[in-house]
This record gives C-alpha cells, structure tokens and sequence, in this order.
C-alpha cells in the first residue's frame, strides 16, 4: 500500500474510514481538502492574494481562522470532478462538519443572509502524511517481510523490474487467476458490441437504433447508411462518459447545428459529419452544454431559472441557490418574500427593525464577542417571529 496520497496518510485515513463508514473519506475529498488548504495555507496564514480573496475571506473567531468558501470556486479550479451543482459541493463540507474534520461558524449578516466559516481541526491535520511515523514503518517492514516485491521503489541500476512484482520462477504480471481458470480478459474488458448479445442490452440497443435512424432521417432528408455503422461506438461513449441514452435525439440534433456552420464544402457534410460525431470530445462537450443547460425552481417565488445561477433571478426575491437544501432557510426567505407582496408598509418596519439591531450589534462585533452574537440571534430571532411569524429553536 502507498502510504501517502499527495500530503495525507492513506494509513490514517483508512483508520478513520474503519471507523466512521458514514462519513469515509475517497478522491473526491483529497481534491477538496487540497483546494482548501492551497487557499488558507497552514494554521494562522491568511489569504492576501486579491483574485483570491473574492474566492474566500477569513475572520478570526476566538484566536482560530475560520475561511469563508465560495463552493463555485471549487467547481471552476476542479472541472475534472464534473461538478456543475453547488449543492454537492455543500453536502461535501456539511459532512466534514459532521466528521469533525472542519468546524464551522455560522455568521448572521441580516438582509445579506447567512455565511458559514471553516476551520481546520486536529482531525484535519492529523490526516497529513508524516514519514516518521511508526505505523508507517512497520508496515513497510511487514511488507517486505511478507516477501513483496517492491520493485518499483528500490530496483538496482540497469535492472528492469518496472513491470513485474513476482516472486522468483513465478510469472503472474498478467493473471489474477485460479489454476485452470482463463478469465484474464473477460474480467478487464467489456467489448460494448458483443455484449448487445444478452436481451437486456439487445433490447436498449435496437430502442437506440431506431431513434438513431429516426433522427440521421430527419437531419439529413434520407438515410446515409453509414459504414461502418457508429452506433456501438456511440453507445460506448455515451457509457464513458455517463450519458443517459434517452439524450441520444437531443445529441444528434446539437451536433448537426454545431458541425453545419464549420463544413465549407456543402458536398462533403456527410463525411465531416460521420468522422466527427462520434468523437468523445464532441460528446463530453454535449456533457457539459446538458449541464449548463438545467433549469431549476426557485423554492421561495417559483421563478425558473439556469442552476448556474448563484441568485434567482427575480429582484424582489433573489435567493442564494446555494441554500437550495436548507429548508430553515427557505422557509425564513419565504416569509420575507410573502410579506413583502402583501403588506409592504409591514416589510419596510420589518426591514427597519433589522437594520437598527445591525447598527446597535454589527457583525465587526459579533464575529469577535461570542455573548453579543447570541444576544444578536435572539432579538434577530424575535423580530421574525413578530413579523414573519417564524419561530426558531437553538
């Protein structure tokens, strides 16, 4: 086993994966946990690059430093994890919170709404790869005692082990079989044309094949008869790149208008159309176009609008999607926007009342003075029972 993943400990996080299965650390969290710590540094750095800052802001809470996180930015510097919600991203963190890898602050900031700050934990920093540990030496040694071959790390000059871990007269660089089984391919390969055989598959596939041809009909006004056929090559990088089938019509269409305007030679479309349409490049853009493309409700005022959007677009709501999940959330914007249509005259006292608690405690004094962001939250808390009618527990 390695015994790091870039600065952790694969052996520390295992232990705690044992232990807590619930809240298992995989890839997906290394990638964050290395984005987070690339931005605040280590305990007590501060982040002063100005592109950054709009990216994470700190404050200093009882003498630790918490981090606000814009999840986005993980999204845009991460484009490998296909994320394209905001709200996966959160369920990551809220986990962490949970785990007790990171605690979180949570910052009233009136009509601004809620922000929630990170900080690191000793859980956190006791994931970091350290080579003097013990546990990693023992390993090593009950590995090397077990007589594995590690040859890749400790190979002699003009020696040629890259490959093989055998033991000496025992060749099994290839199999992982039992003696007298041949399943050496069958178990690494899946060969998406001969397993159209079984019903299953059979099925979907003749389902694809005619809405394929339905639609090459459509587009072009006949049928080209494509040799080759491409459609198990299409249907295998759909797979890869997790596309649905049903998204089939709607791919064709897409990269029959993306191709049109490129072809010079109008007599030759159908030959740049055949050599480019099957190409994984073209479909992982069709991926992507797909999830720029989702439209979501906005649960306070109903309007429809692309999850890209950090706000809703309609002015007199403007809910954060990232609270999309956040059901205490939703019902406090809710009321706001429901009193604001129906007795604006009571919205503008509301508003008042709010402001004034934010000039009598600012948030310079909250973050810093634990009993005044309590004594904030509880008159916060009165005045949206008394206008809004919402009551909230601790």
């Amino acid at each position: 086993m390695r015994f790091s993943i870039w600065d952790y400990s694969q052996v520390e996080i295992t232990k705690f994966n044992k232990s807590h299965p619930e809240y298992a650390i995989d890839p997906t969290d290394i990638f964050i946990f290395t984005w987070f710590k690339g931005f605040a540094g280590k305990k007590g750095s501060t982040v002063t690059n100005k592109k950054d800052q709009k990216k994470m802001w700190t404050k200093e809470i009882d003498g630790v430093t918490y981090y606000y996180i814009r999840y986005e930015a993980i999204i845009n510097d991460f484009p490998i994890l296909s994320y394209s919600n905001i709200k996966s991203i959160q369920r990551r963190f809220d986990k962490y919170v949970k785990a007790g890898i990171f605690d979180r602050k949570v910052i009233y900031a009136g009509k601004k709404g809620n922000f929630s700050y990170f900080a690191f934990t000793d859980l956190f920093w006791s994931f970091e790869y350290d080579n003097n540990n013990p546990e990693h030496k023992e390993n090593y040694k009950q590995t090397k005692q077990a007589g594995e071959d590690n040859s890749v790390q400790t190979k002699q000059a003009g020696e040629d082990n890259s490959v093989q871990t055998k033991q000496a007269g025992e060749d099994n660089s290839v199999q992982t079989k039992q003696v007298g089984e041949d399943n050496s391919v069958q178990t690494l390969l899946i060969n998406s044309t001969t397993s159209l055989n079984n019903s299953t598959t059979n099925s979907s596939y003749t389902k694809a094949e005619e809405v394929f041809y339905k639609k090459i009909n459509q587009l072009f006004g006949y049928n080209p008869y494509f040799s080759p056929d491409p459609l198990p090559e299409i249907i295998k990088s759909f797979d890869e790149c997790q596309l649905p089938l049903q998204k089939l019509d709607k791919y064709l269409e897409w990269i029959y208008q993306k191709l049109k305007p490129k072809c010079k030679d109008a007599d030759n479309f159908i030959n740049y159309f055949y050599k480019s349409f099957t190409q994984m490049s073209y479909i992982s853009r069709f991926k992507n176009y797909e999830k720029d493309n989702i439209k979501i409700i906005c649960p306070v005022c109903g309007t429809e609008y692309s999850n890209k959007e950090l706000n809703c677009p309609n002015p007199e709501c403007n809910f954060q999607t990232a609270y999309g999940d956040d059901e205490d959330e939703i019902i406090y914007q809710k009321a706001q926007y429901i009193l604001k249509k129906t007795d604006e005259n009571r919205y503008r006292e509301y508003e008042n009342a709010i402001n004034e608690l934010d000039k009598k405690i600012p948030v310079s004094i909250r973050i810093t003075n634990k009993e005044k962001n309590e004594e904030y939250i509880k008159k916060q808390r009165e005045i949206e029972f008394q206008y809004l009618k919402i009551s909230k527990t601790a």
